[in-house]
């Protein structure tokens, strides 16, 4: 990531993290919810030629890298929601494009649907977003233990590339994220509930119907932690919604094909540019 700017700030008291690189429209990098996530490890082989192009923008949610470990039992959702908007407030973005992976993704998709919108929503790129994960998938994601072992599950699970899914430094470096201090609780809060309490709803129902900007869908054709006939389904309930599926890739495909990835986007958001709107 030549040319990035790790930055740290305070926002409405709470230390932020984020990854800044590059001019132009800003382009704001949302990473998934996986144990070890981070701007860092989602978007590191992105973030470089996205910015040739771009002002690019990745933040460490709540309790994710980072930025301070917080917890809303309330309303965890929008609460991490609320926190994004505010550190695009004080960095003065009005509009910007919005790209996320998983979480991520569904997150952006949700605010772009949302009539009162917290997020200045452009234009959207859903990566593996939206859709519910398959309950293999989860048994791995959910029994997370803190161990090197623990972790190589999760990278086999959500790494197609094969240079990297036996690549022990690579396992080693998400790991390590794990391991800071309140990561895993924050990571696994959002499971926990009191006896005889309901559930928590754990995101907004989607309404992709009611989104109104440029979007584009890109699904891995070898997704082992969603259903890869999701993102098409998905696409097509976007009114103007395009679909990209990439394939050799799984449930991170700016992570398994960054090349054809980051051409793809690229392309994408240069026909649709803030200034039009």
């Amino acid at each position: 990531m030549a040319g990035a700017q790790s930055r740290t700030v305070v926002v409405d008291g709470v230390r932020t993290h984020y990854i800044e690189a590059g001019e132009g429209e800003p382009l704001v990098l949302i990473h998934g919810g996986e144990f070890g996530a981070c701007a860092e490890i989602s978007w590191e082989f992105n973030i470089g030629p996205l910015a040739e192009h771009y002002r690019v923008i990745a933040p460490d949610m709540l309790g994710y890298g980072r930025t301070e470990k917080i917890f809303s039992f309330e309303n965890f959702w929008q609460k991490r929601v609320d926190h994004i908007a505010a550190l695009l407030r004080l960095l003065g973005i009005e509009a910007a494009h919005f790209c996320g992976n998983s979480m991520g993704g569904t997150m952006i998709l949700a605010e772009a649907a949302n009539a009162g919108q917290s997020w200045p929503v452009g234009s959207v790129v859903s990566v593996c977003g939206g859709s519910p994960v398959n309950e293999a998938a989860r048994q791995v994601l959910h029994t997370y233990d803190l161990t090197l072992e623990g972790m190589r599950a999760i990278t086999g699970l959500l790494v197609q590339a094969p240079q990297l899914r036996g690549d022990e430094d690579y396992i080693r470096r998400r790991h390590e994220l794990s391991l800071l201090p309140g990561a895993w609780e924050a990571t696994a809060a959002p499971r926990f509930s009191a006896p005889n309490r309901p559930a928590r709803l754990p995101r907004p129902a989607l309404r992709p119907e009611a989104i109104g900007v440029p979007t584009l869908v890109i699904g891995g054709a070898s997704d082992p932690v969603n259903d890869p006939a999701f993102a098409p389904t998905l696409a097509e309930s976007i009114p103007g919604g395009e679909l990209l599926m990439i394939d050799g890739a799984g449930h991170c495909p700016q992570i398994d094909q960054p090349g054809v990835f980051n051409a793809q986007v690229i392309e994408f958001l240069r026909r649709n540019p803030l200034a039009r709107r």
